[in-house]
């Protein structure tokens, strides 16, 4: 790797989960990025899941056990 291709990879951005939301009318749980692509659904085991039990951080949805 060169230092101009390091320089590179070293700015580059990432999307970033920025939180939760409830849709439709089940209110599935989905989390909203910030690369305004829109909201992307959770695992469908997140479905089964109160909201007050799922986290996220800048990777995305997680399931909290505290």
């Amino acid at each position: 790797m060169t230092l101009s291709e390091y320089k590179e990879w070293k700015t580059t951005t990432y999307p970033a989960c920025v939180g939760l939301t409830k849709v439709g009318k089940y209110g599935r749980v989905h989390t909203v990025w910030n690369d305004m692509k829109g909201s992307r659904p959770t695992p469908w085991y997140m479905r089964l899941i109160p909201m007050k039990y799922i986290g996220w951080n800048r990777k995305g949805a997680y399931v909290k056990f505290r």
